[in-house]
């Protein structure tokens, strides 16, 4: 499925469309779905952590449907998976910043916070800032991810623990 995804990837690369009109068409194609399995699948394996990192910061991010994308983020156990990815590679600079920048954009959705601090969401960003402290990029993703949970509105607060 992944292999017949990536042919229908490049297609609509060269459809002509806007950058968000293709996201929305490989959102229909079933690109969450496959990337979130293939994250949870191949957990040791780096290149699919790096690459589903990447598309869910970017999918969550640019959809003019980001809502309802970042809820099925979190139904498939996106979120999971990105913790799953900091467990497996923790030292992975890359990775590391991908996480916090995935983290970050789910995080502007109400819906994903509650998962994100059951999941260890706000000790793995501390530890993100920890590990990677002299690295300005990694530290700007982390501290942003840390402070879309801070800033979030009262129904998202309550959510956060005492």
């Amino acid at each position: 499925a992944l292999g017949g995804l990536m042919s229908c990837a490049g297609d609509v690369a060269r459809n002509g469309l806007t950058e968000n009109e293709n996201i929305c068409k490989l959102f229909a194609l079933g690109a969450l779905d496959v990337a979130v399995t293939a994250m949870n699948a191949h957990v040791s394996e780096r290149a699919v952590q790096a690459a589903a990192c990447a598309m869910l910061g970017k999918i969550t991010l640019s959809s003019p449907d980001e809502d309802a994308i970042s809820a099925k983020v979190g139904a498939l156990g996106g979120i999971r998976g990105l913790m799953g990815a900091l467990d497996a590679f923790p030292r992975d600079r890359d990775l590391a910043c991908g996480v916090a920048d995935a983290l970050g954009n789910l995080m502007y959705h109400a819906s994903n916070l509650g998962e994100v601090v059951a999941s260890g969401g706000i000790e793995r960003m501390l530890e993100v800032l920890g590990t990677f402290a002299d690295d300005s990029q990694v530290a700007y993703y982390a501290i942003l991810a840390l402070g879309r949970l801070a800033g979030a509105g009262p129904a998202a607060q309550a959510r956060l623990p005492a």
